[in-house]
């Protein structure tokens, strides 16, 4: 028989962790002499799972919750060396954060910017963060460029934004665009002015949850809020990040990864910044005056790929890489 388990709580491999409700369910090990379990001195039902893998079920008072486990045998003797404690953060009872605008790009403009998706326009854009741990239902809150008029624009039925998640909102005036999209973006009745305005979220009752000002506009070059939902600062960053965290270090100076050369094609790997684009010139000969282009990529990850499908006849080339600003 396994006498020797030692009793343990196997949650998140015994460390804290946080859950959006009560109870919560904490499950561990134990040999067959453990009889029952209490949490802070108080005794619940323990499932065994197996001969030596149990679950209790405990509710949560607070948001931070320590809980404190000991075991006990047939004769409510308690175990020596069968204790152990977690510290459960109950999310769920925060007050909940507005949501906030978390980044904004008013000059987007191409080959060097952002393009949407739907249209492969370089649209103006914005983001919201939702800095709470649970979901937020946005429906029939309003967006405005114009603080004035906060009602100037409804956000869709059954949009929901994820806990500690992003949206990406393109103000480009073109509602009809929404749902066509495969990230689920939303495309606001408005634009934005690269010499400055407002960005303005309301709740349906009309209160402000969150709103912005900015000045003149640096082409491809976002503002926001660092580190996320931080509304205490706002930074430059040439480094924009739409539907993922704020960065304000600069994009991924690009370096050659991998290299392949086929009959007449040679092909290779440059790191990258996702969603930033990256240009290749080429000499055939390095006394040459001008460097010509070859062409120019958008990466959707960390790497970006190029081909090079050279003329029948060419002995050498020479290449450089370059980040499109």
């Amino acid at each position: 028989m396994p006498l020797a388990v030692p009793f343990a709580i196997t949650n998140n491999l015994g460390s804290g962790f946080g859950v959006t409700k009560s109870p919560v369910t904490l499950a561990g090990t134990g040999s067959i002499t453990v009889k029952s379990i209490t949490v802070n001195g108080v005794e619940y039902p323990v499932m065994w799972t197996s001969p030596t893998n149990w679950t209790v079920s405990v509710p949560l008072c607070d948001v931070t919750n320590l809980l404190a486990l000991q075991a006990y045998d047939l004769r409510g003797n308690f175990l020596t060396n069968a204790s152990d404690s977690i510290t459960v953060t109950n999310f769920g009872l925060l007050a909940p954060q507005p949501v906030v605008i978390n980044e904004w790009m008013a000059d987007n403009g191409g080959p060097g910017g952002y393009p949407d998706q739907t249209d492969q326009k370089f649209q103006d854009w914005f983001e919201l963060f939702n800095p709470n741990y649970t979901a937020i239902d946005l429906s029939d809150y309003t967006l405005t460029d114009d603080l004035t008029k906060p009602a100037k624009w409804t956000i869709p039925s059954n949009t929901v934004i994820a806990a500690r998640g992003f949206l990406l909102v393109w103000a480009d005036d073109e509602p009809v665009q929404n749902g066509s999209g495969t990230n689920g973006d939303l495309h606001a009745a408005f634009k934005l002015n690269n010499d400055g305005e407002a960005i303005g979220l309301f709740s349906p009752a009309g209160v402000c949850q969150h709103a912005v000002t900015f000045g003149t506009q640096l082409q491809n070059v976002s503002q926001g809020l660092y580190p996320d939902g931080n509304t205490n600062s706002v930074y430059t960053m040439t480094n924009w990040t739409p539907r993922a965290a704020n960065r304000i270090s600069a994009p991924t100076v690009p370096n050659a990864v991998g290299f392949s050369i086929q009959p007449a094609a040679v092909s290779f790997s440059l790191s990258a910044t996702a969603g930033h684009a990256y240009a290749i010139d080429f000499k055939n000969d390095l006394r040459d005056t001008l460097w010509k282009p070859l062409g120019t990529n958008r990466s959707t990850g960390d790497i970006c790929v190029f081909t090079d499908n050279t003329a029948a006849g060419v002995t050498q080339r020479f290449y450089r890489a370059r980040l499109i600003p």
